[in-house]
């Protein structure tokens, strides 16, 4: 335990003195989500819709010189998507909201009180929730249920599984510090599947996560030189 503590210690020294400032930002706002999906997948249908998500976390900035920083961030991110349908008296509405923890390592470009950054990112499926409404010649028919990232079950009956919880991705976009906050605008590309492809389906396979981000931080200087 001694030998770890002195190691954890060092290795802060190592930081303070490596990086002209470090900063804890705590961040908080909106989402607005939607999922990549194939052609093939859609059959001529109409595209899956964005829904609206939270997201909360931090990012730890460390500040290399007045023009770079290095950002990584720990989030709570809310993604998903939604679709509205109707024909021929028949309508449907349905919508998936999934729940990430997600660690984002931006390079962050500063120009003044303005930045632009990007980085990859890696993100943990840790559940979620799904809507759906029917409506035929004037019955309709509603329902909730949870969504699961892993193997479904044998005995399944009303949750939604989806095969893959890791989910990499891409960060980019920038921000603007206004006061004592920072505004930030985002726009996050999933590079994994979060459903591999089923039985029988033998044409181009997509499904991945799209996530515009607005959010709100407040940063608070930690220490650095």
């Amino acid at each position: 335990m001694k030998k770890q503590l002195t190691i954890c210690f060092a290795l802060s020294m190592l930081l303070t003195t490596a990086f002209s400032q470090l900063t804890i930002i705590p961040k908080a706002g909106i989402t607005y989500a939607n999922i990549g999906m194939s052609d093939d997948m859609l059959e001529g249908g109409e595209k899956p819709k964005y829904k609206v998500g939270l997201q909360l976390g931090a990012g730890f900035e460390i500040t290399v010189n007045k023009f770079l920083a290095i950002q990584p961030e720990l989030l709570f991110h809310q993604k998903g998507w939604r679709t509205d349908y109707s024909e021929d008296g028949f309508s449907s509405k349905t919508s998936a909201l999934l729940n990430y923890i997600e660690l984002p390592i931006l390079v962050e470009a500063k120009f003044g009180k303005f930045y632009v950054d990007a980085g990859p990112s890696i993100a943990l499926g840790i559940g979620g929730k799904y809507k759906y409404e029917y409506s035929s010649q004037g019955d309709t028919e509603k329902g909730d249920g949870k969504i699961k990232f892993g193997k479904e079950p044998d005995d399944n009956e009303e949750d939604i599984y989806l095969d893959n919880a890791v989910d990499f991705g891409l960060q980019m976009g920038g921000g603007v510090k206004a006061g004592p906050l920072v505004i930030d605008f985002r726009y996050g590309i999933g590079l994994s599947n979060i459903q591999d492809s089923l039985d029988g389906f033998n044409g181009d396979w997509k499904m991945k996560n799209r996530s515009f981000q607005l959010t709100v931080g407040f940063p608070i200087i930690l220490g650095g030189k």
